[in-house]
């Protein structure tokens, strides 16, 4: 019945190849929505939540990400790293500012004379 369930919530019946025969992979009902199964090849849980197909990681219990969680996730990375060049590179420029303005300010100061007799 488990196995029936998944099926008409996903449209394909949960199978694994062992020698050289499709067998109906063992599906574990936690809740009554809930549904689990484990795959030995990927090492990974594919779980039925509430509709949704989901891999999770059997040490954690942690769902993995979709392709859409990892593609905003990646946006997010690299909108960041845009960020902190944008800041790096004002950073930078105002040190070079800085530099350039202390080197013309000593090369107008006075030279520093020693204050010691005999020196001209």
């Amino acid at each position: 019945m488990q196995a029936f369930a998944l099926r008409a919530t996903t449209g394909r019946s949960p199978l694994q190849l062992i020698e050289r025969n499709y067998w109906l992979l063992p599906v574990q009902e936690r809740s009554g929505t809930d549904l689990r199964m484990h795959s030995a090849v990927l090492g990974l849980d594919l779980r039925l939540d509430a509709g949704q197909r989901r891999f999770h990681d059997p040490a954690t219990g942690e769902p993995l990400r979709s392709h859409a969680e990892a593609e905003l996730a990646r946006q997010a990375a690299e909108q960041a790293r845009q960020v902190a060049e944008a800041r790096a590179e004002e950073e930078s420029g105002q040190r070079r500012a800085l530099k350039f303005w202390a080197a013309r300010a000593m090369s107008d100061a006075e030279p520093v004379r020693p204050m010691m007799r005999g020196w001209k």
